[in-house]
């Protein structure tokens, strides 16, 4: 490692969350129970959990609605919603459609998504520190999310180096695929056509990429992670590391750091959303280095 690489690795590690700030800002931890498990606690208003057996709540227009077994909801039923967040003040719009707070919904569904996760059944789970990677390196990473019947999974994933190089990136094969929530993850069915890459493969190189001794570097990367199923010990989160004045459970969403910390524009050069925010991720890493 040149001594360049080794000065910010060393500033890098001081940024890292601790094991209590792991489990304070609801990052996936080994679970007692044994390996291929993980347990997530201080949930808080960061996920939504599975209401009951047989239930979900839908995470664009928040209906509550029945699932048969194999997780599609048992009667048909619109989704009416607004894709972005309400922003400004006093007056507060949505992003999406540029209505007020009170506006009729702009977008039309045929099916309900969820987000809901079940605590009791996390599985499926790798470690990092179960690689034989032991160099001392970091990586930024990122994921666009889709809806299945199983929930929210990911869809594509990017990682990139100190030097704002991609060193893996692929798109996910989706099982039981509901919606590519395009509005969110910039993700369609053209693309998906001739891929076969599947979870598993995806902790296959990540092993060989990561090791116990790896930074990764995220924004809120707890919910990458967790879509994921990799645990990982070694994290520097932006959206700790730049907090919010107001403090949580406010935090900077990431387009408001690239604007107003880098002073970039909100343009994507690639065609993977999850690669300009690796390296925007990347970027504020070193801008507070």
């Amino acid at each position: 490692m040149a001594a360049q690489d080794r000065a910010l690795y060393d500033r890098a590690l001081q940024l890292k969350l601790s094991e209590a700030g792991l489990t304070r800002y609801s990052y996936p931890r080994p679970h007692y129970q044994g390996s291929g498990k993980a347990r997530v606690t201080n949930v808080d208003a960061l996920y939504t959990l599975i209401p009951r057996v047989g239930m979900r709540n839908c995470s664009r227009c928040n209906t509550v609605y029945r699932i048969d077994d194999e997780g599609r909801p048992l009667t048909s039923s619109v989704c009416r919603y607004h894709f972005g967040r309400l922003y400004g003040s006093p007056v507060k719009r949505y992003r999406c459609c540029q209505q007020k707070s009170n506006a009729a919904p702009c977008k039309i569904a045929s099916q309900h998504v969820t987000a809901d996760i079940d605590l009791d059944n996390l599985t499926g789970f790798c470690h990092t520190q179960q690689s034989d990677n032991d160099e001392k390196s970091i990586y930024a990473l990122d994921c666009e999310m889709i809806y299945t019947t199983e929930g929210m999974v990911v869809g594509a994933i990017s990682v990139v180096n100190t030097d704002y190089q991609v060193v893996y990136e692929t798109l996910v094969k989706p099982e039981n695929l509901v919606d590519y929530n395009t509005e969110h993850s910039g993700l369609t069915a053209t693309q998906f056509q001739d891929v076969t890459t599947n979870l598993q493969d995806v902790h296959s190189k990540l092993l060989s990429l990561f090791g116990s001794k790896t930074i990764l570097v995220g924004h809120s990367l707890n919910h990458d992670l967790l879509r994921l199923k990799l645990i990982h010990d070694l994290v520097v989160d932006t959206a700790v590391i730049y907090p919010h004045p107001k403090g949580l459970p406010f935090r900077n969403s990431l387009r408001f750091l690239k604007r107003h910390i880098l002073r970039s524009n909100e343009s994507t050069s690639s065609a993977l959303k999850c690669r300009d925010d690796a390296i925007t991720t990347m970027k504020l890493l070193h801008r507070k280095c």
